[in-house]
């Protein structure tokens, strides 16, 4: 038999089509897969052994958030036996948010990806990265849904939200949900966004400029902000963070 070939007379590309990548095996074994599956995994958080890998905190009268093993009927999007419960309360604009920093060094395109459940009550939500590539200026990535209005945005600086998406609005009972966001931090240019099954280019636009003075390291940041009267908590599924997004 030839070198490089494996045994049993298998055909080496049949060979290769049955080995997954590993953290792609690991999404599947606890119920999710990535959107797109491309870029190398940074890292990615199921929670499932607790809370203590990322920062927690609130405003106002939001509540940190907390692990929660979901409830009969409420369709909370968890991998088993957890997911993360993030409850911003009933007062305008206060949040419960968590984080997680890391170093990338001089990784330029990276994303963000989660899953969160939620209705026509659950808060707005966003998830950012603040990074400053080495060698290059610091960028501020986001990605908004904004409850009320029922539209996606991103984040461009100096106060200016920029829709990208319109959906429908939110059902009344509880709807999963996949989202991905990929930014080149060479540029400062967004480069593409995941809702569920969409694919959105958003090269046409630039990020807001970060206030970061750590070269080569970066912060990742889930929140939830409440509506007001009646806002219910969003679960959060997962956390996935990519480099080397093509």
């Amino acid at each position: 038999m030839p070198r490089g070939t494996p045994d049993g007379r298998i055909e080496t590309q049949q060979f290769a089509a049955q080995v997954s990548d590993v953290a792609h095996v690991n999404n599947m074994l606890w119920g999710f897969s990535p959107i797109n599956g491309q870029g190398r995994v940074i890292y990615f958080d199921t929670f499932n052994n607790g809370l203590s890998g990322v920062g927690l905190s609130s405003t106002g009268a939001g509540i940190a958030p907390a692990l929660y093993t979901g409830g009969a009927g409420l369709g909370d999007v968890f991998s088993p036996p957890y997911c993360c419960k993030m409850n911003p309360g009933t007062v305008v604009n206060d949040r419960s948010f968590l984080f997680r920093e890391f170093y990338a060094g001089n990784s330029k395109r990276l994303g963000i990806e989660f899953a969160v459940s939620k209705n026509n009550l659950t808060p707005t939500f966003r998830a950012q990265i603040d990074y400053s590539a080495l060698g290059f200026s610091p960028w501020l990535g986001v990605i908004n849904f904004d409850e009320p209005s029922d539209v996606w945005q991103i984040w461009r600086g100096g106060g200016v939200w920029t829709t990208f998406y319109s959906p429908v609005a939110s059902p009344t009972n509880r709807m999963h949900m996949q989202v991905k966001l990929v930014m080149n931090f060479e540029t400062g240019y967004y480069v593409k966004a995941f809702i569920g099954d969409y694919e959105f280019d958003l090269s046409a636009y630039t990020m807001g400029p970060s206030l970061s003075s750590y070269p080569g390291y970066f912060i990742s940041t889930i929140t939830a902000v409440s509506r007001g009267a009646g806002t219910v908590p969003l679960n959060l599924g997962y956390i996935l963070i990519t480099k080397d997004e093509p």
